[in-house]
Formats: C-alpha cells, structure tokens, sequence
C-alpha cells in the first residue's frame, strides 16, 4: 500500500536521523521528525507521494512543486491520509493492542516533551471541533461532540 518516496533517504551521516521506533520497519528511520526545523511543503507532499496521495500538480504550473503557501493545506491532508490508514488499521479484531501500537508511535514521536504533547493535543481538539462544525449533520449529538471538542481544547491549554 506504501510506496517509496524518490527523495533521498537519511544515511548515519545525514542531518535529522531519527532512531527507529521500538516495532517499527528499518525504514521508519527515514522520517525527520523532531527535527526543529518545519517540513517544506515539498517534504510534505512527497510525504503524501509515498502513501499515494498527493495531489496532482500541473508541472507546467508549478515546475519545481508546491509552492510554499501550500504547506498548511498539504499537512491537513497528510493528517486526513495519516488518520485514515490509522482508520483501517484498527478495523481488525484487536482493536486495543492495535490502539496500544499507535499510541507507542505516536509516544515515541513526540519524545514525551510534555509542552509539545500539550500543543499537539490542543491543535488535535481545535482540528476536531472545526471539522465536527463542518459536518452536514444536524442534532444534539452533532453539537455536543463540536462543545466537548473545544472544551476539551479549552481545558487542556489551561494545564
């Protein structure tokens, strides 16, 4: 289902090596996460070239890729393509061992730092409180979900 990206991989010697996740393929260990530097909109939407998802650019358009105004748009749709595979990943029988190895990815990712956590959580409920606003659904389950998103959002930057 994944295909390899063109771009180089990082080698031992190439800046932003990560170590690979504990139960992670070898080839984990070509993201640069952690980095401290923010992924270009062209590393992002390589990224989706390699889940098969990238948006098709006009190569008469844009010659050398996305340009970088369209960084934040290509990162909501890694996260959408990124939260789908998760998505279907859980659609087995065990559910919780398989919630349990997201959850150690996702631990190891954000380096237990306590105030990245925060902020990824808090983006999280702000993200999810904005796409329940735009669902095409009406009710009071529709509204109570959108409030308990933002509260959540809320009460977490309050920590």
């Amino acid at each position: 289902m994944h295909n390899k990206s063109t771009a180089p991989a990082n080698t031992a010697d190439s800046p932003g090596v990560v170590p690979v996740v504990a139960g992670m393929p070898a080839e984990a260990d070509d993201m640069n996460h952690g980095s401290g530097r923010p992924a270009s909109s062209q590393q992002v939407y390589e990224a989706l070239g390699a889940l098969g998802a990238a948006p098709l650019l006009d190569p008469q358009l844009r010659p050398d890729g996305p340009l970088p105004e369209y960084r934040l748009p290509l990162l909501g749709a890694l996260l959408a393509t990124t939260e789908l595979e998760i998505t279907t990943a859980l659609d087995g029988d065990d559910r919780q061992s398989a919630l349990g190895r997201v959850a150690l990815g996702w631990d190891e990712s954000i380096d237990r730092d306590p105030p990245s956590a925060l902020g990824v959580l808090v983006a999280r409920m702000d993200n999810t409180s904005l796409q329940i606003a735009s669902l095409d659904v009406a009710g009071v389950g529709h509204i109570t979900a959108w409030a308990a998103a933002r509260m959540t959002s809320d009460l977490l930057q309050a920590c």
